[in-house]
């Protein structure tokens, strides 16, 4: 049996025990993907979007339910947790400014019951097993078509392009498009503006500030998983404090960066 669900304790903002799944993460331009064990955890809640696919027999509670069926979407803010250990799910943290955002929030993640290995989220799930995670932005569109919630973003082939990453993280979160000097931000990307302009309008799936919010946590998660300490990744990621990375990493994900680095290792980008 799992760890008990205690919904009094749902205002928690961070997992409490933190788990220690140790998984693989990757990132996208508007996701977070683990792949790996799931433990059983306390009941939290964080801004980002969670989708749990664990193979159908239900291991997830969302307030007072537990929820049936392979597939499971937690809402911005619900409380929720892991009720029962699974030897491989996923768990994909979707920013809540996605355009996938809305479909998500009114999706009915069917069908029920257990999944046999020709089932669609068990191919999902298998595809991941294996190191080769150039899968993995496959993987996190292949779940949202399984909702019925696919993105209107393409594949983002510029995404983690150091000179871009270094002229947005200059911006300031929640920064609106029309404030932007986009001539400038090419020039300093090294892009044709065209091409900069189609990016940030059809291809980041969320609008810009909320954008350049969540590069920042990446960048600043990313560095810390792979050997910078907390204060050298907060600097690079250009935030103010190491209290504001913390903040705002537990604020999105539920989880502070010790706890997201507990969760297994960091591959990159998709």
């Amino acid at each position: 049996m799992g760890r008990s669900f205690d919904a009094r304790r749902s205002h928690r903002a961070v997992v409490n025990p933190p788990p220690q799944w140790r998984g693989r993460l990757a990132a996208g331009p508007w996701w977070l993907l683990y792949s790996g064990p799931l433990d059983p955890h306390d009941a939290h809640r964080h801004d980002a979007i969670e989708v749990v696919v664990h193979g159908g027999v239900p291991c997830v509670k969302v307030g007072d339910e537990s929820q049936p069926g392979p597939i499971v979407v937690v809402r911005s803010r619900e409380p929720h947790g892991i009720q029962d250990r699974r030897d491989h799910g996923l768990v994909v943290f979707i920013s809540p400014d996605a355009d996938v955002g809305p479909r998500l929030r009114q999706s009915d993640p069917t069908p029920t019951g257990r999944t046999g290995r020709h089932h669609p989220v068990a191919q999902i799930l298998g595809s991941l097993r294996s190191a080769n995670w150039s899968q993995a932005d496959e993987a996190v569109r292949r779940i949202l078509d399984r909702l019925d919630a696919p993105s209107e973003s393409g594949t983002v082939t510029w995404w983690r392009q150091p000179a871009l990453d270094e002229a947005l993280l200059r911006l300031p979160d929640g920064v609106d498009l029309h404030s932007v000097d986009l001539a400038q931000l090419a020039e300093q990307a090294g892009l044709p503006i065209e091409r900069l302009t189609v990016a940030i309008e059809r291809e980041i799936g969320q609008p810009i500030g909320s954008y350049v919010r969540w590069l920042r946590l990446v960048r600043a998660i990313e560095l810390f998983m792979t050997g910078a300490d907390l204060d050298e990744a907060a600097r690079s990621a250009r935030f103010t404090r190491r209290s504001d990375l913390t903040d705002g990493c537990t604020a999105m994900f539920g989880l502070n960066p010790r706890q997201l680095f507990r969760l297994g290792t960091w591959t990159g980008g998709a």
